[in-house]
């Protein structure tokens, strides 16, 4: 079970942040043009064991399981200091990264392979756009966290919602409709499927993130449906 500190916990009633997000900081008594930024972090390092989260020096997130989202918690914003250790140790496993974190909202991926000389674990941060979609309908975008998966073609129920996505990268946001269907990454160009995640309920009027994530190498790769409002 992931544990969020203290301080921020009381924040999280305001963090289930839309593109009125000025408005929803204000509700929370941040106001407009204040220095907090609201951030959630994602483990997407299958051999990471869980991940504590310090954010400069402090912590802000416990245990953050492979495939976890976490809710909304409230940083400063600006230049800030992110470490990734293994749950309950002074492990590193996602070295010590300086981020600018400007925007409103943002997701961290915490993604890459331990041991590896090419595609070590680092953060990678997303601006997140949670308009809300025509009515009924779902709007999707994909981060592909994935170190071995190369570039993705990603579909939902048979509809394309994202091509030629690199790790470390996001697609833009796509509307479709809101069904129960599969979602599959293809290799890029390529009738070839990367890893499928079948039977996924995307409801009416919400905003998801579908991160492909782990490694096809060694059949961890896995993808996440992550509604975000």
């Amino acid at each position: 079970m992931l544990r969020l500190n203290n301080s921020i916990r009381w924040r999280l009633a305001c963090a289930g942040i839309s593109t009125a997000a000025a408005m929803a900081l204000s509700a929370c008594g941040l106001g407009t043009g204040t220095t907090t930024v609201a951030i959630r972090i994602a483990n997407a390092v299958p051999s990471a064991q869980g991940l504590d989260i310090s954010i400069t020096g402090a912590t802000f997130v416990t245990n953050v399981q492979y495939k976890d989202v976490t809710t909304y918690g409230f940083i400063t914003e600006g230049t800030n200091d992110f470490v990734g250790f293994q749950t309950g140790s002074s492990t590193v496993v996602v070295p010590d990264q300086t981020l600018n974190v400007t925007q409103t909202v943002q997701t961290i991926v915490a993604a890459g392979v331990p041991g590896s000389g090419t595609t070590p674990p680092m953060f990678f941060q997303f601006v997140d756009d949670n308009a809300a979609p025509p009515r009924g309908m779902v709007r999707i975008r994909v981060i592909n966290a994935s170190p071995d998966a190369g570039p993705v073609d990603v579909t939902f129920g048979g509809q394309t919602i994202a091509t030629d996505v690199l790790y470390g990268m996001s697609s833009s946001y796509a509307v479709a409709n809101a069904a129960t269907a599969d979602i599959t990454a293809f290799k890029t160009g390529t009738t070839t499927p990367v890893v499928v995640r079948t039977s996924v309920e995307l409801t009416g009027d919400h905003v998801f993130t579908i991160l492909v994530e782990g490694q096809v190498s060694n059949s961890s790769a896995n993808i996440v449906a992550q509604a975000d409002v």
